[in-house]
């Protein structure tokens, strides 16, 4: 939760000048009301032109009081980055977990990163990605981070942090924007490894950032929603509130039970091949650019490829979920979204090993009762993966260098 910040010393004076105006103004519009004869229909209406205007100008001190119109705080940005801070939520999970009453702990620290680290300066890997690294319907102390992190404690006989910098529906665009409007500004954040748990939102085809990304990916409309959104008290305050009254359905934007998910589609959609080849190009350039800002950190990148269940097997046969995204007014199916993300995990696979290490996870020993949708995991499928990765690490000598 962004905290309100209160006025410096120079703005309290110009908010109470406001608010002596506001007041003056309302009185001589009351005397003049009660002293000039009217018809009802115009004392009506100047009535309501008067508590009109006091109303605007009460907005206005409560914002140049409580807002940040006048802040130069640098973690603004963040916020167009959808980066929730200081914030405890608790979810009610009972229906993706089919146990009714079941809550889900997520927090948040003062620098926007999940996990039990406290000092930035102790994290030794941070972890990258979209919702599903985020997990946000995975209680604290159950995401796959902090298991991978209890697992290479125990290894390595010393304490072993592990963070979560993981964001609801950031692609390659948002992880871009990350590195240089929001991990600078961690003090002491000099992680050894980012791992990166990429891939599955961009293999929609993805051209450019969405809202999702960064709140100034639209046109002018949105850019000013974003200004109010970064700025405005009553802004801030309302979505707050909406957090809190809504946070226990919120699971619903996430997934569907696994009853829904029909496999009826044997071939991918005719013309998907060249999308998915441009996609993919464009998805190796975006990674080249988060590459090279890894480099600048000074640490080493690990890649990971995703597992999904928006396809079947069944022997020789595969079969995809029918609607799994749109793209320009056009509905893809699981086989082509499949034959995309193997695409993307293909590109990570070649350029993350150059520098770094790439773990295949898309083919891990996973099966549906680890998730609650086609991508998101349960805890036990997060139990499962950091346990998958930590092996992985073991075998390809990571392990060894954070001895």
């Amino acid at each position: 939760m962004n905290r309100l910040t209160r006025p410096s010393s120079r703005e309290t004076p110009t908010g109470s000048t406001w608010l002596s105006g506001g007041s003056i103004l309302v009185a001589r519009c009351y005397a003049l009301l009660t002293t000039t004869p009217m018809s009802s229909t115009r004392q009506f209406l100047f009535a309501l032109i008067t508590i009109c205007l006091s109303g605007t100008v009460g907005v206005v001190v409560l914002e140049v009081v409580f807002g940040s119109w006048f802040s130069t705080d640098p973690w603004r940005r963040t916020d167009r980055l959808n980066i929730m801070r200081d914030r405890r939520i608790e979810y009610d999970v009972g229906a993706l977990r089919r146990n009714p009453g079941e809550k889900a702990v997520y927090t948040r620290d003062r620098y926007g990163l999940r996990g039990s680290c406290g000092n930035p300066e102790e994290i030794e890997i941070l972890a990258v990605g979209g919702s599903t690294t985020d997990q946000r319907y995975t209680s604290d102390g159950q995401t796959f981070q902090d298991v991978l992190a209890s697992l290479l404690s125990t290894e390595l006989h010393r304490r072993v942090c592990v963070s979560n910098a993981g964001v609801d529906g950031h692609s390659t665009f948002g992880h871009i924007a990350a590195f240089h409007d929001w991990f600078p500004l961690i003090p002491g954040l000099h992680p050894r490894f980012f791992l990166f748990y990429i891939g599955v939102n961009d293999a929609g085809f993805r051209f450019g950032p969405t809202r999702y990304d960064s709140r100034n990916a639209a046109g002018l409309a949105e850019r000013i929603r974003a200004s109010i959104s970064e700025r405005s008290a009553l802004y801030r305050l309302a979505r707050i509130v909406r957090s809190r009254i809504m946070g226990s359905a919120a699971y619903a934007t996430h997934g569907t039970s696994p009853e829904t998910w029909m496999y009826v589609d044997s071939m991918p959609t005719p013309g998907v091949g060249p999308l998915i080849a441009q996609n993919t190009a464009a998805f190796g350039s975006r990674l080249d650019e988060i590459l090279t800002l890894v480099r600048r950190a000074h640490a080493t990148p690990i890649c990971v490829s995703q597992p999904h269940l928006f396809v079947r097997e069944n022997g020789r046969s595969r079969t995809g979920i029918r609607s799994v995204f749109v793209f320009e007014g056009k509905t893809y199916n699981g086989l082509d979204y499949d034959q995309s993300i193997r695409a993307i995990d293909s590109v990570m696979q070649n350029k993350c090993t150059r520098d770094g290490f790439f773990i295949d996870a898309a083919d891990g020993p996973f099966d549906r009762n680890d998730f609650y949708d086609p991508v998101h995991m349960t805890p036990a499928g997060a139990a499962k993966l950091g346990g998958y990765l930590f092996e992985g690490m073991r075998e390809q000598g990571v392990v060894s260098l954070l001895r």
